[in-house]
């Protein structure tokens, strides 16, 4: 796996092996991107479920402001701030070694707020669901930010999206990427 463009364009993304990890498809990640645009430069974004760190990397070598990784996994963690200090993005790059519910509470205690943020939970654990609504009620997300959550296409996130409004769904195979932003008063 690669970063697709940006500073980093073209470097290998080191991944834990022998870990049951799912780093988003060069695909889906080339797809996300192209609809985020130049959005993502000068953003603060949220890493959720950051596993191999692949969407978090690229929004740094895309120009983000700076990456908060989340991943509960310290060894997964471990190989993330590899791949940052290999790409040079120490000074940009925040990590959160803990479940991804208490860092959006813990998040919300210190009043921080991002542009974007990136979900990619396990599949089929109704993780998507309830991320979603922890992050609808405890307002981490900027108003008319962009909460980009990559799930199994049947789980349905409908009747999750509260404050959210629909922006864009697009499938690849039985990955569904939903596109969300947060409406503004």
């Amino acid at each position: 796996m690669r970063i697709l463009t940006g500073k980093a364009k073209g470097r290998k993304i080191k991944l834990l092996k022998g870990r049951n990890l799912r780093p988003t498809l060069g695909v889906v990640r080339k797809s996300i991107f192209d609809i985020i645009g130049k959005k993502i430069e000068g953003a603060y974004v949220l890493d959720l479920f950051a596993g191999g760190g692949s969407l978090g990397l690229e929004s740094l070598s895309r120009n983000a402001y700076r990456v908060c990784f989340v991943e509960r996994s310290y060894k997964i963690l471990a190989k993330i701030k590899e791949n940052v200090e290999i790409f040079d993005f120490v000074d940009r790059a925040e990590f959160l070694k803990m479940d991804v519910l208490k860092a959006i509470k813990r998040c919300a205690s210190q009043n921080r707020k991002f542009d974007i943020i990136f979900a990619d939970p396990p599949y089929l654990s109704n993780l998507a669901s309830e991320t979603l609504a922890f992050l609808s009620e405890y307002g981490i997300l900027e108003e008319d930010g962009w909460l980009i959550i990559e799930h199994h296409k049947k789980e349905n996130l409908v009747s999750e999206w509260n404050n959210f409004v629909l922006f864009k769904e697009k499938k690849f195979g039985d990955i569904l990427v939903t596109i969300l932003i947060k409406e503004g008063i």
